[in-house]
Parts: C-alpha cells; structure tokens; sequence
C-alpha cells in the first residue's frame, strides 16, 4: 500500500510499501484500512494517521481540514490513500 499526503501549499510527503493496516483516528471514531479495502472518500477536519513502513518504523501524523481518498492501482495491483489537506504534522510518538 502507498500513503500520499499533500497540502495545498505543494507541501507532500509519500510513503512507499506500507506494511499491513492503517489506523486513522479522529476523536473517539477509528477506522482501520487494509490492503484490500474498497475505494472510498472521507472529508475530515482533524485526524491522526498510524502506519508502518516496510523497515518496520513506526509513523504518526496529525492532518487538519481535507479528504482522504483510497483507490486501487490497477498497474500495481495496491491500494493508494491520497490525503489533501491544508496542513500536517509529523510527529515523534502517538501521544503527542
């Protein structure tokens, strides 16, 4: 699976060959993607995004104000999650 993350201010970040399920958490609602989810669309306002790279580091990000769109590569045969959003934050554990 590949993850995409861009602003509107051209700021992007894309994350290769992420391991296993996506979490992606927004107050007291999660929901859990996998590799064989269906294409979908979600708005969102603030959220918090865990994943896994394929070197098993461990990655956290906080995004505000945009929509996340996951759609299946047809040449790759893997899913894609795109984010637009206006801002994100990487941070250094899930707490912050």
């Amino acid at each position: 699976m590949r993850i995409k993350i861009y602003t509107f201010e051209n700021k992007e970040i894309i994350f290769e060959n992420v391991k296993n399920n996506i979490l992606i958490k927004s107050k007291d609602n999660s929901l859990t993607i996998k590799q064989d989810h269906i294409p979908l669309t979600i708005g969102f306002v603030k959220l918090n995004l865990f994943f896994e790279t394929e070197n098993n580091k461990k990655q956290f990000f906080k995004l505000t104000n945009g929509i996340l769109c996951v759609s299946i590569d047809s040449i790759d045969v893997k899913n894609d999650m795109t984010f637009f959003c206006n801002n994100f934050k990487q941070l250094t554990n899930i707490d912050d």
